[in-house]
């Protein structure tokens, strides 16, 4: 039994990767917001990590096998309380990127200290797909935007 809690396989750094992209797992939007991080970093010929998070096993820091430099992506999920923050501790020299729309998520940040290389976009009213394409596309025109869930 794999007791690794990200996705079926275990979340091995590849040689090089600098980027780490997490989505909660499984889910359509996140899978998509996965999928718009992919195609960002295929054209600019960047090579990320994907960590799919599972729904009801999530990922804890230490799963995520951190060296401190990398930069990381939240996609439309904060993890338990706390995990955003804990990230960006791991990653002293490197940036997380938290993209999210949901109330829990709000809820979960107001009042709590963020760490300076913790970036948040929070917007309730788009969906997590919209974000991370205006995020990772911004020069493109998004009129059509999917409604939040």
């Amino acid at each position: 039994m794999n007791s690794n809690r990200c996705g079926s396989e275990p979340a091995v750094a590849q040689a090089g990767a600098r980027l780490v992209i997490c989505y909660h797992y499984p889910c359509h939007d996140r899978a998509f917001a996965a999928l718009a991080a992919h195609l960002h970093f295929k054209s600019t010929g960047g090579g990320p990590r994907f960590v799919p998070n599972r729904v009801y096993t999530p990922c804890m820091v230490g799963d995520l096998q951190l060296q401190g430099d990398e930069t990381v992506y939240l996609l439309d999920y904060a993890g338990p309380s706390g995990f955003a923050a804990a990230v960006a501790r791991a990653v002293p020299s490197g940036r997380v990127f938290l993209l999210d729309h949901h109330k829990s998520t709000a809820e979960q940040l107001h009042g709590v200290p963020v760490p300076i290389n913790l970036h948040i976009t929070l917007d309730q009213s788009r969906s997590g797909v919209v974000i991370a394409l205006e995020h990772f596309q911004p020069q493109e025109s998004h009129h059509e935007h999917a409604p939040a869930s």
